[in-house]
């Protein structure tokens, strides 16, 4: 359902919400409604075609899973996989994340859900990071403030220097060109 206002069945459609599901816990089970409701502020995000799929996925997980939100920002999902992994499990926005660094090209997975984050939660504190891995390797200020690029490189060309990892691309995407 596409809400205009949030009034009667749309009535939360308030702040900075994209979408919602309704449910409700019955004992121990949680049920869920089938009816998606998508938010005006939704149609007006940048990328609006990426975010609407990602934020549809997210509810989508909700109607067909026993996944909550506990947590939307990709710092707090990482939090809660070394923290508490069940709870990670149980959240809707990590399989979000997940389809979407698994699904997209490296550049477009940046571009459409955010920075990098390495695997000691690190993020990368330039967003030019690749560019700058890409013409300089990871030595030096770059091995410091571009973690997760450097990491992802590390994994792609098991080294630590410029490599094809750094322009977004993996390997496999730049053979299928």
């Amino acid at each position: 359902m596409c809400c205009k206002s949030s009034r009667g069945a749309c009535g939360t459609c308030r702040g900075r919400v994209l979408a919602y599901v309704l449910s409700y816990r019955g004992g121990r089970v949680k049920r869920s409604l089938t009816h998606i409701r998508i938010c005006p502020l939704a149609m007006r995000q940048k990328n609006h075609s990426m975010s609407l799929g990602m934020t549809m996925f997210h509810e989508v997980m909700h109607v067909t899973s026993a996944a909550g939100d506990k947590g939307y920002s990709k710092r707090e999902c990482f939090r809660n996989a070394k923290t508490n992994p069940t709870v990670a499990r149980l959240n809707a926005a990590a399989y979000v994340y997940f389809a979407a660094e698994n699904g997209y090209s490296r550049a477009d997975w940046l571009k459409y859900a955010g920075r990098a984050y390495d695997r000691n939660g690190k993020q990368d504190r330039w967003t030019n990071c690749p560019a700058l891995v890409r013409k300089r390797g990871c030595k030096g200020r770059n091995g410091t403030q571009c973690p997760a690029t450097c990491e992802f490189v590390k994994r792609q060309n098991g080294e630590g220097g410029a490599g094809g990892g750094a322009t977004g691309e993996t390997e496999k995407e730049k053979k299928a060109r």
